[in-house]
């Protein structure tokens, strides 16, 4: 199963020079992790990626089982990363 979460708020990323410019926050929500990519809301160019491992657990054969809340927590570190 594979979430993909975009995050439709605008932010504004600093470049080296002090200039800012507008981005978008989107997130990938795998099997294995949460990956977050920063991107320019004008050109689409990658600014920032990050990823965050979360655990998938198998409490009996042919199921296996994730926390939200570790998605929402992995969310929240990839962005800080």
């Amino acid at each position: 199963m594979r979430v993909v979460v975009v995050v439709c708020a605008l932010t504004t990323a600093r470049r080296a020079a002090g200039a800012t410019r507008r981005a978008v926050i989107g997130f990938d929500v795998g099997t294995e992790s949460v990956r977050a990519g920063l991107f320019d809301a004008e050109n689409g160019e990658m600014l920032a990626s990050q990823s965050v491992p979360h655990e998938t657990r198998f409490p009996a054969p042919g199921y296996a089982e994730q926390s939200p809340d570790d998605w929402w927590r992995g969310m929240g570190a990839a962005c800080r990363g």
